[in-house]
């Protein structure tokens, strides 16, 4: 459940659109590894998707992020359950300092 929230806050994201791609990208991969922990935590899929992408839109560094909602989202899509359970960080979720 931990590791889900840590990657429900991951990244600050520059693009309002590419917060709810990664939002249902995010709640996708809650729903197929921890289905019970997503269901406690939000209730529902949608409901999930809609509070991952509220979140991710107000991030305070979003307007310096460099962050790619597009390579974000498809590392989540190829992440295993392990990975998620274990805590992998997705280098292409992280935002990178603006230089």
């Amino acid at each position: 459940m931990a590791t889900l929230v840590a990657l429900v806050r991951a990244p600050p994201s520059p693009f309002v659109s590419g917060c709810e791609d990664y939002a249902r990208a995010v709640c996708g991969k809650g729903s197929d590894c921890a289905p019970v922990p997503l269901r406690l935590t939000f209730g529902t899929v949608p409901t999930c998707v809609e509070c991952v992408a509220l979140g991710c839109t107000f991030e305070p560094y979003r307007e310096q992020a460099t962050w790619s909602s597009s390579r974000c989202v498809e590392a989540i899509g190829h992440l295993d359950c392990d990975g998620l359970f274990a805590g992998t960080s997705l280098a292409a979720c992280l935002n990178a300092p603006v230089a």
